[in-house]
C-alpha cells in the first residue's frame, strides 16, 4: 500500500496544482467581474473599460470550460495572455494606484 502512494504520489501533486491554478484563475475572475460592478469602483471606469473587462473575464471563462485538462503552465499563462498590460492599468484605475492582489499574487504562479 505504501509502494502504491509512493507511486501516485507526483501524479497526486500535479494534479493539485493544477486544480489550485484553475481556482485561483477562476478567482480573479470572478472578482474582476465584482469590482466593475461595485459602485465605487464602476464610477472610476468608463464604458469601454468595463465592456473590456467584462469581454476578458468572459474569454477566462470559455478558455477554463474549453481546457478543462490544461495543466498548470497553461493556466498560468493566461491572466497575462488576455489582460496583459491594459488589466494591469485597470487595475491600478479601480485601486487608485494601491496595491493590489494580481493573479499571480492569487496563487497562479
Amino acid at each position: 500500500m505504501i509502494r502504491e502512494a509512493e507511486k501516485y504520489k507526483d501524479e497526486d501533486m500535479r494534479h493539485r496544482k493544477k486544480v489550485e491554478a484553475r481556482n485561483a484563475l477562476e478567482r480573479y475572475a470572478y472578482n474582476m467581474r465584482d469590482s466593475i460592478n461595485d459602485p465605487d469602483v464602476s464610477s472610476k471606469l468608463s464604458s469601454k473599460e468595463k465592456e473590456n473587462i467584462n469581454n476578458a473575464v468572459d474569454l477566462v471563462f470559455k478558455w477554463l470550460e474549453d481546457n478543462k485538462v490544461a495543466e498548470q503552465t497553461s493556466i498560468k499563462l493566461v491572466p497575462t495572455s488576455i489582460w496583459g498590460v491594459n488589466g494591469d492599468d485597470v487595475a491600478v484605475n479601480i485601486s487608485d494606484g494601491m496595491p493590489r492582489q494580481t493573479p499571480h499574487k492569487q496563487g497562479l504562479n
